[in-house]
């Protein structure tokens, strides 16, 4: 519960997502990176009625903790994560299915699909020396929040996008702003992370030059 990925670890993953055949299982775990490392199972759960594509939205329910209602989790989609969700959206209407991320139109995809792919990316990429060791899809999440950190977003800020650490009396009862913007900044200067434009000083992985 503690191993990050390197930037140049993380963005290996990144492409390789694009090599995936299922298509539900290729957006899903796009988007769930895209959008700042979010929760698979939250991911999975999403329904049309959720997504708002003209105002360029989508929520997401976070149940974790003592809540007795899930938290409404707002976030911002980026030109990218449109580009992956408008297919997605579209195929789950044609399917008459409210679940988005469906592989035949019954029911949602579920985690232990994204989780069993996200290893089987790792263990490959640790064959071909892409990365230092194997990992877990739980680690992306993890080194989202870390790599959000080294470009200089606030705490509050990451806070707001993984919709953690948000149960506290000044979260609850004082801090009241949406921080939409700010939450919008972060995932736009996310996208130039994940294709490796960032211009980050990387350790080179073996087999490459250093």
């Amino acid at each position: 519960r503690e191993h990050t990925l390197t930037e140049a670890e993380l963005i290996a993953y990144w492409k390789r997502l694009d090599g995936l055949k299922s298509e539900p299982i290729r957006a899903a775990l796009k988007l769930a990176l895209l959008l700042g490392g979010q929760r698979a199972t939250q991911m999975l759960r999403l329904r049309r009625a959720d997504v708002d594509l003209q105002g360029g939205t989508l929520r997401l329910y976070d149940g974790k903790g003592r809540r007795k209602q899930p938290r409404v989790h707002e976030l911002p989609l980026t030109a990218d994560a449109l580009a992956i969700l408008v297919p997605m959206m579209e195929r789950a209407k044609s399917l008459s299915c409210d679940w988005v991320f469906t592989s035949d139109g019954a029911v949602p995809i579920v985690p232990d699909t994204l989780a069993v792919t996200a290893r089987e990316i790792a263990n490959e990429m640790n064959r071909v020396g892409e990365t230092r060791v194997s990992f877990m899809l739980s680690d992306i999440r993890r080194t989202a929040e870390t790599l959000f950190a080294s470009s200089g977003i606030s705490r509050d800020v990451r806070a707001q996008i993984q919709s953690h650490g948000l149960s506290g009396v000044q979260a609850r009862h004082y801090d009241k702003h949406d921080y939409r913007d700010e939450k919008r900044r972060a995932l736009e200067s996310w996208v130039a992370v994940l294709r490796g434009e960032r211009g980050a000083n990387v350790v080179p992985l073996r087999g490459q030059a250093a």
